[in-house]
């Protein structure tokens, strides 16, 4: 009997035991304001951290700067011309890690890197009521009429502040004058079979010494007796450091054989400067063609193209007018060439 009393106390002792253990979900009812109190702590230090952030990052431009370009809006080729880029700072902040990228259209470029399209200068800090002045050396290169284009992007930052402000500005400019100059000069009408001359004279009108390929289509028909140059290859020239105030003067003396369909001499210039090169419109100059109004023939007898020395020779010269006037004063002139006995004519 006390075996089975104490089996029995054991039992009601573990029975008692039991329900502390299932008395643990008030312990967490007492806990859950401290948990949510530490929650909204955080969620407070992650939203102010947050709000910190963003003003300090939330700065913006400064609104009094001002920036200008001065210089000629319309310009020669391959004139070196001076551009001022001016920088004030109109503000009461100090700007830092200030530069200014220069950016180039197709035409325009740096005189001392021709082969750069843009540049990128340091201007340092600059303080309130603080003008910087930048002076840009650059030279136009392209046809006449053209418009090209100077664009300045000036960034900064704002004292204390991370992020990097960009202002804008763009500069137009007309090419007004091409480098070189071209005098054609060829008769308002010829004859077919008359030989005439026509000449090209050209003239460096630049500061720079460049490369001229100057290249002349002829109409239909035209044969050419002397040329001076001689082409390059043929009716092509080329002329290399051309400088200023030096002429050059293409001759030409030929004749039209036929009447061409189209009677006019075309002729194009290339310029070259620096490995860059731009050709000009091609030029057209318009002649009249017209039949001699005489035709000329010659007959010889003996016919013979060898004749021995000692033989006599008779000479026919036939002359027509094909024309419908009168033609007054006619005079033929004979050279004769070679072992001639002039005594005997």
């Amino acid at each position: 009997m006390e075996e089975k009393d104490d089996q029995v106390s054991e039992e009601w002792q573990e029975f008692q035991e039991f329900p502390s253990e299932i008395k643990e979900p008030s312990s967490i009812k007492e806990k859950l304001p401290t948990i949510l109190l530490i929650l909204g702590s955080l969620i407070f230090i992650t939203g102010l951290g947050f709000f910190l952030i963003t003003w300090y990052l939330s700065s913006s431009k400064v609104k009094d700067l001002s920036i200008s370009i001065n210089g000629p809006d319309k310009v020669e080729v391959l004139k070196s011309t001076i551009y001022t880029i001016k920088i004030y700072n109109k503000s009461k902040k100090t700007l830092t890690n200030t530069t200014l990228e220069i950016n180039l259209s197709e035409g325009a470029f740096f005189e001392k890197n021709p082969s750069e399209k843009n540049n990128v200068i340091t201007l340092g800090d600059i303080k309130p009521n603080e003008t910087k002045i930048q002076e840009v050396n650059l030279i136009f290169f392209g046809e006449e009429n053209r418009l090209e284009n100077i664009n300045v992007s000036f960034n900064y930052k704002v004292e204390n502040k991370p992020q990097i402000f960009t202002e804008t500005k763009s500069f137009n400019v007309s090419i007004t004058k091409l480098p070189v100059i071209i005098q054609a000069n060829i008769p308002s009408q010829v004859i077919v079979h008359q030989p005439f001359s026509i000449s090209f004279k050209l003239f460096n009108n630049s500061d720079i010494p460049v490369n001229l390929q100057f290249e002349l289509q002829p109409p239909s028909y035209f044969e050419e007796k002397i040329v001076d140059p001689p082409p390059m290859i043929e009716n092509t020239w080329l002329f290399e450091n051309f400088y200023k105030n030096i002429d050059k003067e293409i001759k030409i003396i030929g004749k039209l054989n036929k009447l061409p369909p189209l009677t006019a001499f075309n002729y194009r210039l290339k310029i070259i400067w620096e490995e860059i090169e731009f050709s000009l419109p091609l030029k057209i100059i318009r002649f009249s063609a017209r039949e001699s109004p005489v035709i000329l023939s010659i007959e010889s007898s003996p016919s013979n193209s060898v004749i021995d020395i000692g033989s006599f020779l008779n000479y026919k010269i036939n002359i027509k007018n094909q024309s419908q006037i009168t033609l007054h004063d006619v005079q033929v002139k004979a050279n004769l060439v070679g072992l001639f006995d002039e005594s005997s004519v």
